[in-house]
């Protein structure tokens, strides 16, 4: 099951920056990182720790692949796959055979799910850095209110109903 996000962006989004900024993230905490240029306006990034050896056998290495597309130059879509092969065997060998895979299958599947939600921080943390973001859209990242540019605070008192010039 693939993940996907939608980020507003700026028309001065740089896509290669981005992903090279979300890959050293990612490789400041452990992980295989290779970025992949696919065009001008879309890339690949391949995240993935333990995926070489016995620990991708019993079932605990993991890697996600995140494709980014730019949309018109206005938003950025974050496409990411998981790999579950290596768990699925390692839990039905485990299942059939012995205790052992079943427990490291089961902990490389917990792994596996929320390595999406770091790739996830990872980009928000990039594009955060780089100022690539839209501003239209609320600080919180999504569609929310955001105020008039005339919006002017109320002065000190205001708050006194008898002030205020709508109350009668």
């Amino acid at each position: 099951m693939s993940d996907i996000r939608n980020y507003p962006i700026n028309n001065n989004f740089d896509l290669m920056n981005t992903m090279h900024l979300t890959a050293q993230t990612l490789s400041s905490q452990g992980f295989a990182c290779q970025v992949t240029p696919m065009g001008p306006q879309a890339g690949m990034l391949v995240v993935s720790k333990d995926r070489d050896g016995f620990t991708n056998i019993i079932g605990l290495g993991i890697e996600c692949r995140a494709t980014f597309t730019v949309i018109n130059q206005t938003q950025l879509t974050v496409n990411i796959e998981n790999e579950w092969t290596n768990k699925i065997i390692a839990l039905v060998i485990g299942w059939f055979c012995c205790l052992v895979p079943l427990v490291t299958g089961a902990i490389g599947a917990y792994n596996q799910s929320e390595l999406s939600g770091k790739i996830t921080n990872a980009i928000n943390v990039a594009l955060a850095s780089t100022g690539s973001t839209a501003q239209t859209f609320g600080s919180q990242g999504g569609y929310g209110y955001q105020q008039p540019n005339n919006y002017q605070q109320p002065g000190p008192g205001y708050n006194n109903d008898s002030e205020n010039p709508y109350n009668n």
